[in-house]
């Protein structure tokens, strides 16, 4: 299955995906420097590192998000380059990390 396949009543990852990375957006924008929890289902979170890696929607299906698991991106507003530009950035912290009893 693809990431711009429909199926039937449905939505196509990639659609979702852009959805996803529109959120997470106005998210860093609204609350800078701020923890932000969100409990997903696994396609929203695929699409999240994608939207944070720059993968595309098919690239970011060959991700497994496990259950009851905790995914990890981070945004820093203002990362300063060598050249003097400033810009955003994001970081993929961690997939699937899982507490051991």
């Amino acid at each position: 299955v693809g990431a711009g396949e429909t199926p039937p009543e449905g939505e196509a990852f990639d659609a979702m995906a852009e959805r996803v990375g529109v959120a997470l957006a106005r998210l860093a924008e609204t609350y800078p420097n701020r923890d932000i929890i969100a409990v997903s289902h696994g396609g929203a979170i695929r699409a999240a590192i994608a939207y944070a890696m720059g993968f595309t929607a098919h690239q970011a299906l060959s991700l497994s998000v496990a259950n009851l698991s905790l995914s990890r991106i981070e945004f820093h507003p203002d990362i300063e380059y060598a050249d003097g530009h400033q810009e955003g950035s994001w970081r993929f912290v961690s997939l699937n990390e899982q507490l051991s009893i």
